[in-house]
Formats: structure tokens, C-alpha cells, sequence
């Protein structure tokens, strides 16, 4: 609906309404994100919707991504998580917003 996988709706409420730990939460949500992204990537590439040379670069880049995210994460308390995901969702609500009365966020 948003075309963002939806991490930014689930973690809160996985948090705040399930009693989740925070780094549970957003585990799950990008393991329910991949697991979307995994059965669309065989019939978008069926369909010949997709170019290999540009996925593997993304591929790898996310996979890079992942392990530093989740070396990161280790070291940093739950409560600065906690933090940034409030930043992180005021600036994506922020920016919504925006794009919803009309206004160019820019791209």
C-alpha cells in the first residue's frame, strides 16, 4: 500500500501493542519483508520483469547491509533504537504528509 514493506507500521506495533523487544520486532519485520521480496522476485523474473545484472548488485548491497545492521545493532541499546525509530517515523510521517497536500519532497 505504501511501497515501503510496511517495517515502519509493524515494528511499532509489534512493540508497543504486542510487547515485542524492539530488535525482535524489526528482525521480523525484514524477515516478513524478504520472504515477500523472494516470491515476487520468481515471477517478476518469470515474467521477464527483471534484469539479473542490476539485481545482483542490490542483492549483495542488502546482504552487506544486513550483517552490518545486525553488528551494529548488537552494540546499540534498545533505547537508542527506540530513538531512532521515532526520528525515523516523524521524518516518514513528516514527508507523507507532504506528499499527500501536494507538496514536491523532492527526489
Amino acid at each position: 500500500m505504501l511501497g515501503v514493506g510496511g517495517g515502519f507500521m509493524k515494528v511499532p506495533a509489534m512493540t508497543e501493542g504486542m510487547g515485542v523487544p524492539i530488535k525482535v520486532a524489526a528482525a521480523t519485520s525484514n524477515f516478513m519483508i524478504g520472504v515477500t521480496a523472494v516470491a515476487s522476485l520468481f515471477v517478476y523474473f518469470a515474467r521477464g520483469y527483471m534484469e539479473p545484472y542490476a539485481a545482483v548488485p542490490v542483492a549483495l548491497g542488502v546482504v552487506a547491509g544486513a550483517i552490518a545492521g545486525a553488528v551494529t545493532s548488537s552494540r546499540v541499546s534498545p533505547v537508542v533504537l527506540r530513538r531512532l525509530l521515532v526520528v525515523l517515523l516523524l521524518f516518514v510521517s513528516v514527508q507523507m504528509a507532504l506528499k499527500a497536500f501536494g507538496v514536491d519532497v523532492g527526489r
